[in-house]
């Protein structure tokens, strides 16, 4: 086995104990991220930028969310060690990006509760069926 994939299996045994991820019995279905971790970056990310940052991309979306990105997440945020698709990933499904409130010259992005709702079922379902802890549910 080459150097690369042992450290490839050593990282994913590690994730798996530490609660980030399941590895399915299943090798074809891969490896499933723990919903609670999602739930706490939603949680824990303030969506925000400032009005002139926002007037000048607001009819762009892609642009927005590279914006929002930049302004949004601080190195205090779980969701500042993952990769920029990821984060964008997160703040597309997860926030309302259609009808921010302007507070203080700032545009402040809400959480579409909707998929917060989704989220937290998927979260529930995996500690139900003994796939993970629970850490945020009690």
């Amino acid at each position: 086995m080459n150097k690369v994939l042992r450290k490839s299996k050593k990282c994913v045994k590690e994730l798996e104990k530490l609660g980030v991820i399941c590895l399915n019995k299943n090798t074809e279905t891969g490896a499933e991220l723990n919903a609670q971790i999602i739930v706490e970056i939603v949680e824990d990310l303030l969506v925000r930028i400032d009005k002139e940052r926002y007037d000048m991309c607001k009819n762009d979306e892609a642009k927005l969310i590279d914006k929002l990105i930049i302004s949004s997440v601080g190195e205090e945020n779980l969701i500042s060690k993952f990769n920029d698709d990821f984060k964008k990933d997160i703040i597309k499904k997860y926030f309302c990006l259609d009808d921010p409130e302007l507070i203080f010259r700032t545009y402040c992005f809400v959480i579409n509760y909707e998929k917060k709702a989704e989220l937290d079922q998927e979260a529930l379902k995996q500690i139900n069926e003994g796939k993970f802890k629970n850490y945020l549910y009690n």
